[in-house]
């Protein structure tokens, strides 16, 4: 298998964490496609993508899988372990928790680049206070029960932790972690986990 993917981006880091928690990570040929932004899409990804987006995935017989919460439970079918993408009653809490990780992402990713790439005189103060809001409020919502995530793995802690790891790496002026004291502890110690240490963003 190939993956298309950046060392920044947190939608591949996800996938990347995946593969490595269910021992697949040396059955994937990794394809860099630094550089890739709104503006500037690299052939890397166009000439396998479309949608110019990474991750992208291609198997091993060449057919192209997209985005990637698809690419994770195409990866989540393959192994013989514990199902990272739970069964039964579980599974909605995770789903639900991977989610609300990916709202967080959905809004910083974004934000990233109308503060990064964006003309200062283009931006627009209003929004970009509102998405750190929206940011903010999700982190207040998921500290009240991230006491009780504890280390066992699935899409949704691995989410959770790769979005957090996002806003460390392009948000280091926010102090996300003033009001959440259990999620940043959660977030601490899965970091120790060698998955999020060979995956982290640079």
């Amino acid at each position: 298998m190939r993956l298309i993917y950046a060392p920044a981006s947190p939608f591949a880091r996800k996938v990347r964490v995946l593969a490595i928690e269910t021992r697949q990570d040396g059955d994937i040929e990794l394809i860099d496609a630094t550089g890739i932004s709104p503006v500037n899409p690299t052939d890397t990804v166009t000439r396998v993508n479309p949608l110019a987006r990474i991750p992208a995935l291609l198997t091993d017989g060449d057919e192209l899988i997209v985005d990637s919460r698809v690419i994770c439970e195409y990866l989540d079918s393959r192994h013989n372990h514990t199902p990272l993408v739970p069964q039964g009653e579980k599974r909605w809490q995770s789903l639900t928790l991977a989610a609300m990780a990916e709202g967080i992402l959905d809004t910083a990713v974004p934000l990233r680049y109308e503060t990064a790439l964006r003309p200062e005189q283009l931006r627009w103060p209003e929004l970009i206070d509102c998405q750190f809001n929206r940011i903010l409020r999700t982190l207040d919502y998921l500290e009240q029960d991230a006491a009780t995530l504890g280390e066992q793995v699935c899409i949704g802690r691995i989410g959770l932790a790769c979005a957090l790891g996002y806003l460390d790496f392009r948000f280091d002026t926010v102090d996300w972690r003033t009001g959440h004291s259990d999620l940043s502890a959660w977030y601490s110690e899965f970091c120790n986990r060698e998955s999020m240490r060979q995956t982290a963003p640079y």
